[in-house]
């Protein structure tokens, strides 16, 4: 099992270093067809109340000013991907915002790849609201790199599963076991609050279960079970730290899903 296609998000800013190196290594690995897709914004430009107030020559000018900068980030990539060992890849400048687009594209495709956007350096072209309505939207998971990384260094090789006993959960192990049957070290935790038990607790052998579940797909992995009455996601960010995991596997149903 790998990813067949694996979609790229070219957000034409360094916010996340190494993207687009990142992407070809994991394509390479899993013999992917990669489909690096450029946006433009120009639908939802033509129609706002800006594009209004514009002259028809400035609005052509913006339009195609767009147009040739979301090129310009396709043939980037293309240059790149010319010279690595991918099985094959194409691109794709498309007029529509990137959330609208990523989220029809991720009807192709078997993982999209993302960067997250730097709140304190915003993007045009990848402002954080388009983030977020693609991590809703698409229908196939996502890997987000985050960036808060100094470049993307290799990924993958110890891998921490924030596990919740909910659907979201069980399908994101089931998109990620591709990357779990590579890794060195995965590891499950499950974050509990103390109040657990009055508001419907899990199964107590919850996690034995999902430790079953991986054995039988070939993924070796141990586990354990917290309960704080804190700050869930300061927890998890802990357990990260202290198994030196490079890669989180979660749901988007939990709090503050941009960190997953």
């Amino acid at each position: 099992m790998s990813y067949g296609t694996l979609l790229l998000h070219l957000d034409g800013t360094a916010q996340v270093p190494g993207l687009v190196d990142a992407a070809i290594s994991l394509a390479c690995a899993h013999g992917s067809h990669v489909v690096g897709l450029a946006t433009t914004g120009n639908t939802a430009f033509e129609s706002s109340l800006g594009a209004g107030l514009l002259s028809r020559r400035d609005l052509l000018g913006a339009v195609e000013s767009a147009r040739a900068l979301a090129r310009q980030r396709a043939d980037d990539f293309a240059a790149i991907a010319a010279h690595a060992a991918l099985r094959s890849h194409e691109v794709v400048v498309d007029d529509r915002d990137a959330s609208e687009a990523l989220a029809t594209r991720s009807l192709y495709c078997d993982l999209v790849v993302v960067g997250q956007p730097r709140t304190t350096q915003p993007n045009p072209t990848w402002p954080e609201a388009q983030f977020e309505r693609t991590l809703q939207a698409c229908a196939s998971p996502i890997l987000v790199l985050p960036a808060a990384a100094n470049g993307v260094a290799p990924f993958g090789r110890r891998i921490l599963i924030a596990w919740e006993a909910e659907r979201a959960c069980a399908h994101a192990i089931a998109a990620a076991l591709p990357l779990l049957r590579r890794a060195e070290q995965v590891q499950v935790v499950h974050v509990e609050s103390p109040f657990s038990e009055l508001v419907g607790a899990p199964p107590a052998d919850e996690l034995e279960r999902v430790r079953d579940r991986l054995a039988r797909n070939g993924v070796a992995a141990g586990a354990w079970r917290r309960v704080t009455g804190g700050d869930l996601l300061e927890l998890l960010m802990q357990d990260v730290g202290s198994t030196g995991s490079d890669l989180v596997v979660r749901s988007l149903l939990g709090p503050n899903p941009r960190s997953g």
